[in-house]
């Protein structure tokens, strides 16, 4: 199937604040902390960072594969031309994981016949909103695992966010792959120190601070809210465009 390209305008507004630029820049990333600490807020403000760019043929355009295990969290981003899949239910984790996997394998293939060695296109983002212990989670690790492991050269991301970041809930595997971590408030230091390897986050403010931990070193970071007019607006003038153009008569396929 032929790739259909459109010629996209973008929005004129500045990218948010430069933690949301730098998750955004990160090959995997792990946000942890405690229920209300901000983890959906901070994704929120990522995708909203991501939406600056254009989708289609634009090197810096951007797909998006969203894990949604509450439901109506990243529900809003379904239907924007950047997204892939929108998965709440099990059965959908699995499924767009799958297809997360096959855009992968198409890549590599892209990249050995150009001999290429990374790919030419754009970013890939798995945002998965909650890891939860759930009845198709072997099901789940397994796949995460090859996103994790395999995509860098295919330029794919993954994005996890969770309260519990121990190896019991979340593969070690997976978790010794994410290679940057943003440490929001937490309850105890012993989470505190399996997010960014130290002590810190219980010591934060409930919402509205965190510590980001890169390959580059570890800071704290402010991670103001992004307002919902504002997501609001920018969701919905991807979506004009993509009506404008044509786009859901004919999706593209990376």
């Amino acid at each position: 199937m032929t790739e259909k390209h459109f010629t996209w305008q973008t929005p004129d507004e500045q990218s948010y604040p430069k933690i949301y630029q730098d998750m955004l820049s990160s090959l995997h990333v792990l946000i942890g902390g405690t229920t209300g600490s901000g983890k959906s807020t901070a994704i929120n403000a990522m995708l909203y960072t991501a939406l600056q760019r254009a989708p289609g043929d634009d090197p810096g355009c951007v797909r998006l594969v969203l894990i949604d295990p509450k439901y109506i969290e990243l529900n809003r981003y379904k239907r924007l031309p950047h997204t892939i899949a929108h998965a709440a239910t099990e059965g959908e984790w699995v499924q767009a994981m799958d297809a997360a996997m096959e855009i992968m394998d198409r890549r590599y293939m892209e990249m050995r016949a150009q001999e290429l060695d990374l790919f030419n296109g754009g970013d890939m983002y798995i945002i998965i909103d909650e890891w939860l212990p759930i009845a198709a989670q072997k099901q789940c690790a397994l796949r995460l695992r090859r996103l994790v492991s395999w995509g860098r050269p295919a330029k794919v991301h993954v994005v996890l966010a969770t309260r519990t970041p121990y190896a019991t809930v979340v593969p070690p595997e997976v978790l010794a792959n994410l290679t940057s971590s943003l440490g929001l408030r937490t309850q105890r230091v012993k989470e505190s120190r399996a997010i960014i390897g130290m002590e810190g986050c219980e010591k934060l403010p409930p919402y509205g601070r965190g510590y980001w931990h890169s390959p580059d070193g570890i800071e704290i970071v402010d991670l103001p809210m992004c307002p919902q007019e504002r997501i609001r607006a920018r969701i919905k003038f991807w979506e004009d465009q993509a009506e404008k153009q044509g786009y859901y008569d004919a999706p593209p396929v990376d």
